[in-house]
């Protein structure tokens, strides 16, 4: 009897053992676990991908436990599990599973779970970070023969009043054309981008000129802008046809014209000695008129690894500066 009892829980096991699969995941150089399979992806149904039939929320639930149970054994840090809309019920099957909200974008979650208890957790956090432009266009004043680089009267810049958002409802408010820069795109690119849809502009990129680090930890910053933290890069460009007309986008800007840069810089927004405002666009002035250098932006191949194109912020000189303006919202 005992013998039969023994074989039947031998079976059993690999019974078991055989209708439980391993959840498809790679290691990553730090140990960690990034599940790859394909019942929580949503995947192309051309080129290598097969359908793949759905799987049930308790099927999921039996692999996952499964195989955080191999993992820990194994002695891997943590998890990484993307789950996209499609498979949105998985969720809360990974929740429950001590997994946490890591990221999101608009069709998956990431989810993240530490295994390695009581250590402290090591997971590196989401995406804190997105980057907004401005652009600094700048061009001699119309009569101006021999523009004085010294002289800010000598010169135009290129401003906008906005139709909507914080700065639509302030009297005389203009600031500089730009935005965000979408996913995977460079500063340089990015601000080329926003100031010919805002303002039909073609331009020539220059430098980089100053950064403002703002970090919105206040409810007034709105929910998209929620605990991350923004870096606003102002740009120095000119334009390729200084004569070229404006063409506002109608649907975002109330208006959009070249100003004289004294005028622009004497705004009480931008005039009040020692604030952020103050800083950013005297360094930037100073980088546009040749009067700072400022630094160039290129892409280059990194040297190794796999090959990814690599933005490369350089100084030349000792004699280069970057101002880094830090904002308490």
């Amino acid at each position: 009897i005992k013998f039969i009892f023994f074989l039947f829980c031998f079976i059993s096991r690999k019974f078991f053992v055989k209708m439980v699969e391993l959840l498809k995941a790679r290691i990553n150089s730090y140990n960690s676990v990034e599940v790859t399979d394909p019942c929580t992806l949503s995947l192309p149904q051309t080129g290598d991908f097969k359908r793949v039939a759905p799987i049930s929320v308790r099927g999921f639930e039996e692999r996952l436990w499964f195989s955080l149970h191999k993992w820990k054994k194994e002695g891997r840090k943590g998890v990484f599990i993307e789950i996209s809309r499609e498979h949105c019920e998985l969720i809360p099957v990974a929740i429950r599973a001590g997994f946490e909200f890591h990221h999101a974008e608009g069709d998956y979650v990431m989810l993240c779970a530490w295994l390695q208890d009581p250590h402290e957790n090591k997971l590196p956090p989401g995406p804190v970070h997105f980057i907004g432009v401005g652009g600094f266009v700048v061009r001699p004043r119309a009569g101006v023969i021999n523009p004085d680089r010294k002289n800010h009267s000598d010169y135009e810049l290129l401003v906008i009043k906005e139709l909507s958002g914080p700065s639509a409802n302030l009297s005389n408010f203009w600031k500089l054309p730009g935005g965000l820069a979408d996913q995977h795109e460079d500063i340089k690119d990015a601000v080329m981008r926003e100031i010919k849809e805002e303002c039909g502009i073609d331009t020539e990129f220059g430098r980089l000129c100053v950064i403002q680090e703002a970090h919105h930890t206040s409810a007034a910053s709105g929910a998209s802008r929620k605990g991350a933290t923004d870096m606003y890069c102002i740009c120095a460009l000119t334009p390729k046809d200084p004569d070229q007309e404006i063409v506002i986008q109608e649907t975002e800007l109330a208006a959009a014209r070249w100003m004289p840069l004294d005028e622009y810089l004497s705004l009480p927004f931008y005039s009040r000695e020692n604030t952020a405002y103050f800083k950013m666009m005297q360094a930037a002035a100073d980088v546009a008129l040749g009067n700072a250098p400022g630094l160039e932006v290129g892409s280059y191949d990194l040297g190794f690894g796999r090959g990814v194109k690599h933005t490369l912020l350089s100084a030349a000189g000792a004699e280069n500066r970057l101002e880094l303006v830090t904002a308490k919202l």
